[in-house]
């Protein structure tokens, strides 16, 4: 997490609010017969190697997501990373830019791609597309709602996707 701060495609607050344990109202949930600590980063993985981290909170009696992280194993490489946090950090959270999907694809070693284009038609609060790597890099920074608490959260993500099959806005 802190070598997407240091190259500039997570803003340290952000990092900040994946790394507070003390943002759950509980440590512990149970529910049937399932039960989470929630003081414990859990992870999965696949047989192509791909990790996936997560640790889990309470927020408005419901137990949600607090990260995740999800990388390639062999190499490393962050694929995409996902942070809630409380609805009282949302005006001091920063949006997401370019320059973090920038720094983001630069990390990855997908700069030299060379014809990233910024897509302001598509979902994504924003978001650059490769048609040379068939690539997509894109960034959400929005809210939503647990009972009658609004979460804001923060998303970047790159992957692969024929522009033909890219996720467009409805107008």
């Amino acid at each position: 997490m802190q070598g997407l701060v240091d190259c500039g495609a997570l803003p340290q607050v952000w990092a900040d609010a994946a790394l507070d344990w003390s943002d759950t109202e509980s440590d512990y949930y149970e529910d049937y017969s399932s039960s989470y600590w929630l003081d414990t980063v859990y992870f999965s993985f696949d047989s192509a190697g791909i990790v996936t981290f997560r640790r889990y909170a309470i927020y408005a009696g419901e137990l949600r997501t607090a990260f995740s992280l999800v990388m390639d194993s062999r190499t490393g490489q962050v694929i995409s990373v996902w942070i809630s946090t409380t609805e009282a950090g949302r005006a001091s959270m920063p949006e997401a830019t370019t320059e973090n999907l920038q720094a983001f694809l630069a990390q990855a070693g997908l700069a030299s791609l060379g014809d990233w284009t910024a897509r302001p038609d598509l979902t994504y609060t924003q978001a650059l597309y490769s048609t040379n790597g068939q690539a997509l890099v894109a960034a959400d920074c929005k809210n939503y709602a647990i009972a009658d608490v609004t979460m804001p959260y923060f998303s970047l993500g790159i992957t692969l996707c024929a522009e033909e099959n890219l996720p467009r806005r409805m107008t």
